[in-house]
């Protein structure tokens, strides 16, 4: 019994030493990037976001990311209360964004956020699928793919084959200016899994603090 205790545990440091060991995801290629990073944010806004996105979906065949999309202003939560319960900061102290949704199908969307601070620019793109725990294999596949295509417009070097959600770990890598992350975020009601990358990493608390 004890020699299938310390196995276990052997096991169990193995994973976390994959999961937290520092890899290189970068391939080589010619492509350049269509979104370009100024000034700190994404050079592009909501409409053109998407129109770039739909030209590669078109060619891979995917469902496109619908043109119509909604939008929502969050402040910020300041953190956790030392109940675990969300701090959250007046309207004009907290860190205002605004969140943009667009349909891609029954579970999958993508989402934009635009920063009050960084003068409405745009420094997160992301893609989540809401079905939770009853996620089919296709939803799973299909979320990669559509990251996929964010990332070969902002980073073809990225190797986003080998970036993966895990069950055991939350994925994150930097390049660059670039800050990729993949994950899933629980709640009592349901279960969010999402890729996203960010021009800003100092974004990435108020970012989780807010995640729906």
């Amino acid at each position: 019994m004890k020699k299938q205790s310390v196995l276990i545990l052997l096991v169990i440091l193995c994973l976390a030493a994959a999961g937290c060991g520092e890899r290189t995801l970068i391939k080589e290629t010619d492509e350049t990037a269509d979104i370009l990073v100024k000034d700190g944010v994404f050079d592009i806004n909501v409409a053109q976001c998407i129109q770039l996105l739909n030209e590669d979906l078109e060619k891979e065949n995917l469902p496109l990311i619908s043109e119509e999309y909604t939008s929502e202003d969050v402040i910020a939560d300041d953190g956790l209360d030392e109940n675990g319960n969300p701090v959250t900061k007046a309207a004009d102290e907290g860190e205002a964004y605004t969140i943009y949704h667009a349909k891609i199908t029954d579970t999958i969307e993508l989402q934009l956020r635009s920063f009050k601070r960084l003068d409405g620019g745009i420094p997160v793109i992301e893609v989540i699928n809401t079905a939770g725990k009853n996620q089919q294999s296709e939803d799973a596949k299909l979320l990669k793919r559509y990251f996929s295509v964010i990332c070969g417009n902002v980073e073809p070097r990225f190797d986003v084959e080998q970036f993966n959600i895990n069950v055991l770990w939350n994925e994150h890598y930097e390049l660059n200016d670039l800050f990729f992350w993949c994950g899933q975020m629980n709640s009592d009601d349901q279960a969010v899994r999402l890729y996203f990358v960010t021009t800003n990493s100092d974004l990435f608390s108020h970012y989780m603090y807010n995640e729906e």
